[in-house]
Parts: C-alpha cells; sequence; structure tokens
C-alpha cells in the first residue's frame, strides 16, 4: 500500500515522542510519570497505523525504557511491570484500531447497498410513471364518457391509478432524501385552498367517509405547495386507509401567532404507544391486522422530511381501536420571519 503524506508525519511523531520520552526520562530518572510518556508513541502510531507500526512502536518503547531504567539501577520487577503495563496499552490500541477498521468496512458496505437502493428506487419509479400517466388520463376519459350512468369501475380505475401515482411520488422523494437532493421550492400559498383541493381529491376515492373541514377563509404563507398537497393527502389516505368501517375524518386549521397548526382526526383502528414510536421510520408498517392495508412505509417518514425542512413539526395522538390524530404545526414562513 502507498504511503501518504500524514503517515509519514504520525511516523516521525511517533518517533519524536519516544526521543522526547527518553531525554526526559534522562534528566528526571526518578519520577515515575515519565516511565506513562513511554506509551505516547504507541498511542500516536495507533491513531494512524495498524497492528505491525503499532506493535514496531510498543517494542521500541519497551526496549529504550528497559534500557534507561538498567542504567538508573531501577529493580528488575518495576522494569517488567512497566513493560507489561506498555504491552496492555499496545493490546488495547490494536483492538480498537481493529473495531475501527472493521466499522469503516461495515459503513462502506451500507453505503455502497443504500447507493444500489436509491438508483433501484430511481429506476422503478422513473419506469412505473410514464403509463400510469397514461393510464390515468384514460381512466379519466371514462369517467367523463359515462358520467350520469354506472359508472363504479370507472371511478375504482382512476382511484387505483391516483394510489399508483402517490406510490410512485413517494418512491421518488424517498430517492431524493437518500441523496441529499432535496430541496424545497416555497411560493406564496393559501393552506385553506391546498386542503380543500386535497379534501375533494380524496373524498371521491371513498364512500364509506365523510371528510369534514374546518377553517378560517384566509392561511397564506410562503410554502412549497406541491409537496404540502403530498404531507396531506397523505395524512388523509391514512385516515381512509385506517378506519375501514368508515365513519367522519375530521380537518382543522387554526390560526396561530407565527404558524398555522392542521389536525387530521379518524375514529378507526388507532395505534399504541410502541406503533406510534416507530410510526416515522422509513418502510415500517405497523397495522398487522386481517384487514389488506396498501403502502410501502414511505409516506409518514416524507412528510415528517417535508415538515421538517419548512421547520414544522409533526406529530400524532392515538389510542388502540379509538381513531387516530395528526397534528402538522407549519411556520408561515421558512426564515421564520414576513
Amino acid at each position: 500500500m502507498q504511503r501518504s503524506d500524514l503517515d509519514y508525519l504520525f511516523f516521525f511523531l511517533a518517533s519524536l515522542s519516544l526521543l522526547g520520552a527518553w531525554i526526559i526520562d534522562v534528566i528526571l530518572p526518578e519520577k515515575i510519570i515519565v516511565a506513562s510518556l513511554y506509551v505516547v508513541p504507541i498511542l500516536i502510531a495507533s491513531y494512524r497505523f495498524k497492528e505491525k507500526t503499532i506493535v514496531f512502536f510498543t517494542v521500541l518503547s519497551a526496549m529504550v525504557f528497559a534500557f534507561q531504567a538498567n542504567a538508573e539501577a531501577h529493580h528488575i520487577i518495576t522494569i517488567i511491570l512497566h513493560v507489561m503495563a506498555m504491552s496492555v496499552v499496545a493490546a488495547l490500541a490494536i483492538k480498537l484500531n481493529q473495531q475501527t477498521v472493521k466499522s469503516q468496512r461495515l459503513k462502506k458496505n451500507v453505503e455502497a447497498v443504500n447507493h444500489q437502493l436509491e438508483v433501484f428506487i430511481n429506476m422503478v419509479a422513473h419506469d412505473l410513471a410514464q403509463p400510469v400517466t397514461a393510464a390515468k388520463l384514460y381512466g379519466e376519459m371514462l369517467v367523463k364518457a359515462t358520467k350520469g350512468k354506472e359508472n363504479n369501475l370507472s371511478k375504482k380505475l382512476v382511484n387505483s391509478i391516483r394510489a399508483s401515482e402517490y406510490f410512485i411520488a413517494d418512491l421518488r422523494e424517498a430517492g431524493r432524501i437518500g441523496r441529499g437532493q432535496f430541496v424545497l421550492d416555497p411560493e406564496k400559498t393559501n393552506l385553506c385552498d391546498l386542503i380543500k383541493e386535497v379534501i375533494a381529491e380524496e373524498q371521491m376515492t371513498t364512500s364509506k367517509h365523510r371528510i369534514v373541514y374546518s377553517s378560517p377563509k384566509n392561511l397564506t404563507g410562503n410554502w412549497d405547495k406541491k409537496r404540502l398537497k403530498q404531507v396531506f393527502a397523505n395524512l388523509l389516505s391514512n385516515a381512509i386507509k385506517y378506519s375501514p368501517e368508515g365513519g367522519t375524518v375530521k380537518v382543522i386549521l387554526q390560526k396561530a401567532e407565527n404558524s398555522v397548526l392542521v389536525s387530521v382526526s379518524d375514529i378507526g383502528l388507532g395505534m399504541s404507544n410502541q406503533e406510534q414510536r416507530l410510526l416515522f421510520r422509513p418502510f415500517i408498517r405497523q397495522y398487522k391486522g386481517k384487514i389488506k392495508i396498501n403502502g410501502i412505509g414511505l409516506g409518514l417518514y416524507i412528510s415528517k422530511t417535508i415538515v421538517e425542512a419548512h421547520r414544522g413539526k409533526i406529530w400524532v395522538k392515538s389510542q388502540k381501536g379509538k381513531g387516530t390524530t395528526f397534528y402538522v404545526d407549519l411556520p408561515y414562513n421558512r426564515s421564520g420571519s414576513d
């Protein structure tokens, strides 16, 4: 392996520290603290080098110490104990070095796997986007063509395509977050209008639920409209999915001093405290019941990322079997000033 300038520098520092320890030992021969100075070259070597170099400086330090101690007529047992202490320090340094190398290797493997996963996610999202867009167009044309007639199948087709669009959007956002390319594009946005639009779309997906809405007339801030729409679509979609028996879903907007508080409540399955603690992690699917609920566990992870990128907060209150309420607190401006 080719040596770098840092390798030579640390080798020089370790050698210089050994020389310094010997000089101090010569000047102050009766000071016990002098013996501990011979450990310094070993520690410097362990910071940069592997086992062979550490052993080299351990042997060299022990030899120099033993030579000087013998010249000063130290007792043989004292010499042996100090050399043993150096050996223990060297052994610990080697063990720590091995763990560090193992940790670095594991980190590289994880990074390689993450990169492969991101490439795969992007490929899947890209390949799915075009046919889903085309299918949505044809589905909407079919709904219009059958307007006024029995068109439940047409609506189900459009709803299924919309669910696929959410899935693709989640994959794309997860890929951007993983690559560190997640950035906001804020613009002046009326949050009331945005959420009304999301409610209208989500209400079309269900006949068993009724989404009720309460808010002031106008709550305008500087937000990324597209991504906030993704957040509230996800929360409403979850409220519908996780209340399979139907019922009322409540959306309430409240104006605070410097932010808007949005709550989305359902009377569905609810969650335990343990489930709530894991809720915003990627690829976590909590529900293990008999009813099939679609999803891949990315929606809330992405929603949390979007909300926190706006310097906001998202949290949940829930009780098993008694429903769930998600809260989103959004400052009016990302910078916190008007």
